[in-house]
């Protein structure tokens, strides 16, 4: 468990750890810290950006960890260096295995009142300390972190609130992620939602097998007809302008796991598909926020959970199926499932809830790690106005997008002799399979303002970061989270 808080005064005995964040040239302003003044003038420690510098100070009786972060040129301050920075320092805090940490956050000059780039700060005090141990029967001895941030500026109290409940609702979506396939069935994932729903209070509805056969979803049931699962379909809402008909739809992908059905996936890629669902857990992430944020504005976000096994039940290569649209697909490919499961799933928002636009994020296609990596979504969108506030929200939340192109000459890889459309580029050689599955996604939006994220790449961490071990990472809830929040401001 971790606390983070700001408090007026340092009682010196109570910390193990000191963090202290400079500025270049590095200036003792905290009173407080002046007693280090020469050891850190005598260091070769000089406040560039990324810098970290650690030694232990002895006062009497007592030693404390000193960690020094370094934050560059005041004027060139962003929350992008506050956020990296900080993340390394409390990476190294919790190396340490501190107990009680304080923060010298006055000590910074520029920006040091800016409430967004103190919200940085406070996420990765958060987010650094994040495990997952519930199946490790010797868990790591430690004990509930403490992280004081030592200022005066109250106006940093709303900064930290938010930064909680981002980092707090990323956390829940990184457990969900993590969880094994055993445990994280389809129900399971409508049963966590549910819960997540009554804490932080908005409405949660799930839909078993006959109510998604009743709605048409049939796209959906062909994906999890394999599986002795029963697929769920989950409804989130949150009405914070009840007095509006505008609404913002939003949609995860919830492949609980991914054999790749009768396209079988190779062992290798087959390991981590537990996380095949980090769409999903994005969303339910970001509602909780939202709705614990109380943001006002309606949002309507959707989960067709199920799972893509092999079996005598499942769907096939050469399988024609109606979606909830009317439209027919040609399945020539089990393994892009995903798609299909998004295309009614937004079929649905369009046509029970008439939202005004739709946010999809999916771990859909291996291709956009091959374009941009492991660090950066791919994004796509048909509206001028919906990239702007993307962009924004990647630059507030730190979780970075690039925009992809259309390219209507890939249109014709997903034209079938036999139906509406099919679902994959499989047998074409013209590549640009992220494009294509964007493509097909786009056959289904109707015309309305969409945005399709990509996040195969940053969903998962096969390495130790600063800000997170290796697993689930969590993409999207802060991502998510700040989109709506803009267009609650702006009103789009």
């Amino acid at each position: 468990m971790m606390l983070v808080q700001r408090v007026q005064n340092y009682q010196k005995d109570l910390y193990d750890t000191m963090i202290i964040p400079f500025t270049t040239p590095v200036t003792v302003v905290s009173k407080e810290i002046r007693m280090l003044k020469g050891h850190i003038s005598a260091s070769s420690f000089s406040g560039k950006s990324q810098e970290i510098y650690q030694f232990t100070h002895v006062d009497g009786d007592k030693s404390v960890n000193v960690i020094l972060l370094g934050l560059g040129q005041p004027e060139q301050l962003k929350h992008e260096t506050i956020y990296q920075v900080f993340a390394k320092g409390f990476s190294s805090c919790r190396k340490l295995q501190s107990e009680n940490a304080i923060v010298f956050y006055d000590n910074i000059t520029g920006e040091v009142g800016n409430e967004v780039i103190a919200e940085k700060a406070f996420e990765a005090a958060y987010l650094a300390n994040y495990t997952f141990e519930k199946y490790k029967t010797a868990k790591s001895e430690k004990a509930e972190t403490r992280v004081d941030f030592l200022s005066k500026n109250e106006n940093l109290d709303h900064a930290l609130l938010e930064a909680q409940h981002c980092a707090t609702g990323t956390m829940m979506a990184r457990n969900l992620i993590n969880e094994p396939p055993n445990y994280m069935t389809p129900s399971k994932l409508a049963e966590e939602a549910k819960k997540v729903g009554e804490e932080a209070n908005f409405n949660v509805t799930v839909y078993d097998a006959a109510e998604i056969e009743k709605l048409g979803m049939n796209l959906f049931l062909a994906v999890g007809k394999g599986s002795a699962h029963q697929p769920a379909f989950i409804v989130m809402e949150h009405f914070g302008d009840p007095d509006s008909d505008r609404k913002v739809g939003m949609v995860g992908k919830g492949i609980t796991f991914d054999t790749g059905g009768y396209s079988l996936k190779s062992e290798a890629s087959m390991t981590n598909m537990h996380g095949d669902m980090g769409g999903a857990a994005a969303v339910i992430g970001a509602m909780k926020v939202i709705s614990e944020m109380k943001l006002k504005i309606n949002v309507v976000a959707v989960v067709a959970a199920c799972e893509n096994r092999v079996s005598d039940k499942s769907y096939l290569p050469g399988d024609i199926v109606q979606s909830m649209s009317g439209k027919f697909v040609e399945v020539n490919n089990t393994d892009a499932e995903g798609r299909l499961t998004l295309a009614d799933a937004i079929t649905y928002l369009i046509q029970k809830h008439d939202v005004g636009c739709v946010i999809d994020i999916a771990t859909l296609t291996g291709a956009v790690i091959d374009a941009l990596g492991k660090r950066i979504a791919g994004f796509f969108t048909n509206d001028s106005v919906i990239r702007s506030v993307m962009n924004e929200a990647s630059h507030r939340s730190m979780e970075r997008i690039w925009e992809l192109p259309f390219d209507d000459g890939l249109r014709s890889v997903i034209q079938s002799d036999v139906a509406d459309l099919k679902n994959s580029a499989f047998g074409s050689n013209k590549g640009g399979y992220a494009i294509v599955a964007a493509l097909f996604i786009s056959e289904f939006v109707e015309n309305r303002p969409w945005v399709h994220l990509d996040i195969a790449g940053t969903s998962w961490s096969t390495e130790e970061l600063d800000d997170c071990p290796k697993g689930g990472v969590g993409y999207g809830v802060r991502l998510l989270y700040h989109v709506v929040k803009i267009l609650e401001r702006d009103q789009v």
